[in-house]
């Protein structure tokens, strides 16, 4: 006995695009409202509408995704930035994750704001880990902090500066070491020259 035809779903080809609705998608975990794809089958987009992505939408290329926009967006009367919004990504629920294995993320702005407004201790937070070196380069470092504040170096901790105030209400000690006494562990002053 032949399998179950499904008489719904239905295959239309277009010069190199082939456009589909009804069917499995390719993990077979649900059915494809509308699945488009090219010469290349693993260039393709797909709305999925049952399944465990129920609702789901799905955009796969083995090559690169290049989104490009906004070349019409004004500036503000004498301002430089535009006026309107010029591209949102918005998840009213989940997480959105940004990964790049085996490659680099780079934000790049006129400004770049990071705000987490959660008041509940397990979140609000923003981590910042590196493996390996963290460097940070700015004209000004203001840090304003409402509770605790500590810094824990394994090894050296060290920090040059023209003029310094210290001041602490429970002053406890303050040993201070010149450059002279440990010349190599200022030697690489790159992230000091702004």
């Amino acid at each position: 006995m032949s399998d179950t035809e499904n008489f719904y779903a239905r295959e239309m080809q277009f010069g190199r695009a082939t456009f589909r609705s009804g069917r499995a998608n390719a993990l077979n975990t649900g059915i494809e409202d509308l699945h488009v794809h090219c010469s290349d089958s693993r260039q393709m987009f797909s709305f999925t509408s049952t399944g465990k992505n129920k609702g789901g939408f799905t955009l796969t290329t083995p090559k690169r995704i290049f989104i490009e926009g906004g070349e019409d967006l004004k500036p503000k009367e004498g301002g430089k930035l535009p006026d309107q919004i010029g591209f949102s990504l918005i998840q009213d629920n989940g997480d959105i994750i940004i990964s790049a294995e085996n490659g680099r993320i780079k934000l790049m702005a006129d400004s770049i704001e990071l705000v987490s407004k959660s008041c509940d201790e397990k979140y609000g937070n923003i981590h910042l880990d590196a493996q390996r070196t963290m460097q940070i380069k700015a004209h000004d470092l203001a840090v304003d902090v409402a509770n605790d504040t500590r810094i824990n170096s394994t090894n050296f901790f060290g920090v040059t500066t023209l003029k310094m105030t210290f001041a602490s209400v429970f002053f406890k000690g303050l040993s201070a070491v010149t450059i002279a006494e440990n010349p190599e562990k200022w030697e690489d002053k790159s992230i000091l020259d702004l």
